[in-house]
């Protein structure tokens, strides 16, 4: 670090660390805030309070460190946090990133989120080179997206948005200080909110911010009075002051724009095209036709889940799955190792349902696993085989423990069962596919 300091680097990264505290540390990244230099660091995977176990160095208080905890694929919280320690959070679940050695490899944690910060740091660096160490730290966090579920676990209470960092570092310029840094604060109206109603002789907007028109609320107001159809009053909320359009008030530009061959509404009610409730009870059927439904759930020891579904009008063919093992390549930390399935139809006399049939094993308990093989495919599920990516992704697990079944049901209501075949927990993935010929 000093000597990338020393070489004029305004911006650092390092992800790493522990609960060790060092005073010699702490003094080097004061002489790095003299000089100006921005650090971004990774704040920790315990899934740990910083604030009561405190992570070094991103726990040092320094104004020139942002402290960066990582989010899932959804934006829920792995990493550790801390209300008053940790700044934000950035990506850093499944990060493809170089690897020592040459090619490229996933990663998981922190290590990966923090980069990403000093690379947002580095884009802004460059738009602003004149900017300070604050300057930077103040976009980033008072650009980030809030979410009630980082409400007291951060700073700045949200995670990364690159984009919007950018956008405020663009907007803050010679007179246009009126764009700050908190979206409560606007009363701006760019001209692509206008459309039609553009002031003449200002600008549209183009990809380059700095060339932004905007546009206050009077003026936007103003417009918008212009653009009203005269001699038509504005509708309220008492429905006898309603002001009703008929054909022959459309402009030509209203007409054109409808889809060719519908008739106007007029006062006749024989022109109106009306669908019947015959014609609506077909669309119906036809909508209820997919049978594509899935559930995830984590089970404990003993536990079972037990989705439905419903085979309407005439028999379906179903691919039915249980999937276990091979959701560690989804990401999926704890997946089940041996769920087994069993389907039953439901009965209407009172007696207990059909047994359909009973699957452990995919390969070991059907007799046509090629055609499953491809009715997977052809539905877009994922493989249970090994394949060297899927969908971007590495695949490599050979899943021959989870189960799966192509079946042909009659119409009826059918449940599936999903347990451990061994006393195993985990989480189990339960999906049915229609496939069709």
């Amino acid at each position: 670090m000093s000597y990338l300091k020393d070489h004029g680097v305004p911006i650092i990264n390092f992800s790493g660390g522990g609960s060790s505290y060092s005073q010699s540390y702490y003094e080097l990244i004061s002489e790095l805030e003299v000089a100006g230099v921005l650090l971004t660091l990774s704040a920790g995977n315990e899934a740990q309070d910083n604030d009561a176990e405190p992570h070094y160095p991103s726990n040092y208080d320094n104004p020139n460190i942002i402290a960066c905890g990582g989010h899932d694929y959804d934006g829920t919280i792995r990493q550790n946090y801390g209300q008053t320690s940790v700044d934000l959070f950035a990506p850093a679940r499944y990060i493809k990133t170089t690897k020592l050695g040459g090619g490229y490899t996933w990663g998981n944690g922190s290590s990966l989120a923090a980069p990403m910060v000093a690379t947002t740091a580095a884009a802004i660096k460059r738009i602003k080179p004149d900017w300070t160490a604050a300057d930077i730290k103040q976009a980033i966090l008072g650009s980030v997206v809030k979410d009630d579920i980082y409400e007291g676990l951060c700073v700045s209470g949200g995670r990364l948005n690159a984009h919007n960092a950018l956008l405020v570092a663009n907007a803050i310029d010679d007179g246009r200080n009126d764009v700050q840094s908190e979206p409560s604060s606007y009363s701006l109206h760019t001209a692509d909110e206008i459309t039609a109603a553009r002031t003449i002789g200002l600008e549209d907007v183009t990809s380059d911010p700095n060339t932004f028109d905007l546009y206050t609320l009077p003026q936007v107001s103003a417009v918008a009075t212009i653009y009203r159809g005269y001699g038509q009053d504005d509708v309220t909320s008492d429905p006898s002051s309603y002001s009703l359009y008929t054909a022959t008030d459309l402009s030509a530009a209203e007409a054109a724009s409808r889809t060719l061959g519908q008739q106007d509404v007029t006062a006749s009610p024989e022109t109106y095209e009306l669908a019947t409730m015959a014609q609506m009870s077909n669309a119906a059927e036809a909508a209820r036709t997919i049978v594509n439904v899935s559930a995830r759930v984590d089970l404990g020891e003993g536990e079972i889940v037990t989705p439905g579904f419903t085979v309407l009008g005439e028999q379906k063919k179903l691919l039915i799955r249980a999937v276990g093992p091979k959701l560690m390549d989804l990401g999926v930390p704890s997946p089940m190792q041996n769920p087994t399935m069993s389907i039953y139809k439901s009965r209407w006399d009172g007696n207990p349902p059909d047994l359909v049939g009973t699957i452990d094993d995919w390969k070991a308990d059907n007799g046509n696993v090629a055609e499953i093989v491809a009715a997977m495919s052809s539905a877009g599920a994922f493989p249970l085989e090994p394949t060297e990516t899927f969908q971007g992704l590495p695949f490599m697990t050979d899943d021959t423990s989870s189960a799966a079944a192509l079946l042909t049901l009659d119409e009826g209501v059918y449940t599936v069962q999903v347990r451990s075949a061994d006393e195993g927990v985990g989480e189990v993935l339960v999906e049915v596919y229609e496939i069709t010929d």
